[in-house]
């Protein structure tokens, strides 16, 4: 259990990056709302 949580949060963090690697404009914008 102590090993789960961990790893969702790591998994967030490259999605984030990934997705405003390439949407860095829509993500800051549309993306703050989803990203909340």
């Amino acid at each position: 259990l102590a090993t789960y949580p961990p790893a969702p949060l790591p998994l967030l963090n490259n999605f984030s990056i990934r997705e405003g690697d390439k949407g860095d404009r829509v993500t800051k914008n549309k993306g703050d709302e989803v990203n909340k």
